[in-house]
């Protein structure tokens, strides 16, 4: 059985979002209180702007946001404040609005600060961060790795041999969501080998990324480090289905069977699908244990279509009694033929013709007398009653009735009962001699 598994949710955009939150509230928040006010340093600030940015701060980490964006617009209204404080005046204004929860605006005021000469090397890096995250939280993708390229590029130039990870993680975000899969993943593979322990995250993105390729081997060894590290069910499940992908359905077996086993497999679709792996590599006693658990659980519906699969393993492991059992349970739930059938040729396979016979007749009393080898069944049954006109009826419903194989096979029990009903005929005569 082929199992499929969507791409997890941790890779979709509305659930990255926390994380990008968190990384860029603490960008954010970093590049918010410049350094101290000094007349002979050119980054600085006047004691002026630096006392009414101060204020501005305060109100801002205890929320009063309206009373920092008053003050901070009197600033932005001073024609003579130097570029540096220019920058930090629009620096503190787009983390407020970013608070606030107005992404463009707090945008527009970044890009301000970067239209500012003459400011710190740090202030220019983390504003080109800042503005990455931002762009991402608005699915500005491509705007995004605009910004983040130029700080990749700038530690380059520098020979930097500090790797910024979390700006190849957002990186990498931004090319999974513009669908360009092995740039994600080359990304996020480069990080994962330079980390000592990899994140959960990355790992999750990076098996993404290779599902969305339709590269199951990497996925699954990417799955496998998952389990190893984190061993939470859904990627026992994740890895099963990974397995059944590549037709090794052995290992996917082992997956599912160890979540049995620890009572954590209680999907419905993940304990049919053990179950009918079970029927698939001749284990059918093994088979009907995972679905009879399932609905005598509640975890699997007790459907007619269910309970012929359980009754079908049963059949398989040779145990008819419980087969039979699970088919007189689904025949008084569900008017369903299949199953109805299947307990009629259960019976005739037992040599029991009452039994077959009388679920035959409930066949044909529901279906309007229609189904040609139902009536070849039900004559069979009643042939071996030795209820030779009976058979005879049927058998001749079944040949006026059938397909070409039905008609030759009730012609030929025709003759049969004939013959049978010659003899019984003789015995008759001679016994009246």
């Amino acid at each position: 059985m082929t199992m499929k598994w969507d791409l997890p949710p941790h890779v979709k955009h509305t659930t990255v979002m926390f994380w990008l939150r968190l990384c860029c509230f603490v960008g954010l928040l970093s590049a918010v209180f410049p350094i101290e006010a000094s007349p002979e340093n050119t980054h600085a600030l006047s004691q002026p702007v630096y006392k009414t940015l101060e204020v501005a701060r305060a109100h801002t980490l205890n929320g009063a946001y309206a009373e920092a964006g008053q003050l901070i617009a009197s600033l932005q209204k001073d024609d003579s404040l130097s570029a540096y404080e220019k920058a930090q005046v629009w620096n503190l204004a787009g983390y407020v609005d970013y608070l606030r929860g107005f992404i463009p605006r707090a945008i527009s005021a970044y890009e301000v600060v970067l239209q500012q000469v003459d400011i710190p090397e740090s202030l220019l890096i983390s504003t080109h961060r800042t503005l990455a995250q931002l762009w991402f939280m608005e699915a500005g993708y491509r705007k995004a790795l605009s910004y983040a390229e130029q700080i990749r590029s700038a530690d380059v130039a520098a020979d930097s041999r500090h790797v910024d990870s979390s700006l190849q993680v957002l990186m990498a975000h931004c090319h999974y969501q513009l669908s360009d899969y092995r740039r994600s993943a080359a990304l996020i593979s480069s990080v994962i080998e330079q980390a000592g322990q990899p994140e959960e995250s990355w790992l999750q993105l990076l098996r993404a990324s290779y599902q969305a390729q339709n590269d199951y081997e990497k996925t699954a060894r990417v799955l496998e480090t998952m389990v190893e590290l984190f061993g939470k069910p859904d990627y026992f499940l994740a890895l099963s289905a990974t397995y059944s992908q590549l037709g090794q359905q052995a290992r996917q077996i082992s997956l599912l069977e160890s979540l049995y086993e620890k009572q954590q497999l209680t999907s419905a679709s993940h304990l049919k699908a053990l179950g009918i792996l079970y029927v698939q590599q001749g284990m059918p006693a093994k088979a009907a244990a995972v679905l009879g658990y399932g609905i005598d659980s509640n975890h699997l519906e007790a459907s007619a279509e269910n309970l012929r699969l359980l009754a079908q393993a049963w059949l398989r492991a040779r145990n008819n009694d419980n087969a039979i059992k699970v088919l007189v349970r689904a025949s008084s739930l569900h008017n369903d033929k299949k199953n109805d059938l299947l307990l009629a040729r259960t019976f005739l396979s037992m040599g029991d013709w009452e039994s077959a016979a009388t679920r035959l007749q409930r066949v044909l009393d529901n279906q309007g007398n229609k189904d040609s080898e139902v009536w070849l069944l039900l004559g069979m049954a009643r042939f071996h009653q030795g209820d030779y006109a009976s058979a005879e009826s049927a058998f001749i419903n079944a040949r006026d009735r059938g397909k070409a194989w039905v008609h030759n096979s009730a012609r030929q029990w025709l003759s049969h009962v004939q013959a049978e009903q010659k003899k019984s005929m003789t015995a008759t005569a001679g016994l009246a001699m």
